[in-house]
């Protein structure tokens, strides 16, 4: 893993930098923008879940309704992909949840966390658009897209979580007061 992550450093830095302000607002802001998109997923995993539920069930009724007029099966319900849509958004949750903390000191480890979230979906990104029978190549372009931007973004504040445990902020003086 630590050879992808250099690769793809060496990679970005050949792209132009944001400006420092903006690398250093970034870094301040991850730590909640992680936690927000953490408490986010699960709320939308919930949805989708009493969706399918709620779909799963209907399903049922016209299956059993079908079949007691002679028809037959209609239809499945969920299929496999959606059910590993959701696994992956609970890793994904579970890796921005617990990516806040170690961001909010400044550790590289928070950093690591959300590195492997943007790898969980590219590789899902690439699975679905590939394997799951739509076969959409503009959908993974721009899912594919999508994570690049992510992580050219991550790749700028990198350097605010390296030093292993420095706030990627310095935090602001006391006022004396005399």
């Amino acid at each position: 893993m630590n050879g992808l992550e250099t690769g793809l450093d060496n990679l970005f830095k050949k792209l132009p930098p944001l400006p420092a302000g903006f690398r250093k607002g970034l870094a301040t802001a991850l730590p909640w923008l992680a936690l927000a998109g953490g408490i986010l997923t699960l709320f939308s995993l919930f949805a989708i879940y009493q969706a399918v539920i709620f779909v799963n069930s209907w399903v049922g009724f016209a299956d059993s309704f079908y079949t007691s007029m002679g028809y037959g099966t209609t239809t499945s319900g969920a299929g496999l992909f959606l059910w590993l849509s959701l696994g992956i958004l609970v890793i994904q949750a579970v890796l921005l949840l617990v990516a806040f903390p170690y961001l909010r000191k400044g550790k590289k480890m928070g950093w690591d966390l959300l590195f492997w979230s943007a790898l969980v979906n590219v590789i899902y990104d690439v699975v679905y658009d590939l394997f799951s029978g739509y076969m959409n190549i503009g959908q993974l372009l721009f899912s594919l897209l999508g994570v690049i931007i992510a992580l050219y973004f991550l790749f700028q504040v990198r350097p605010n979580f390296m030093g292993g445990g420095a706030s990627p902020v310095t935090p602001a003086k006391p006022v004396d007061k005399k």
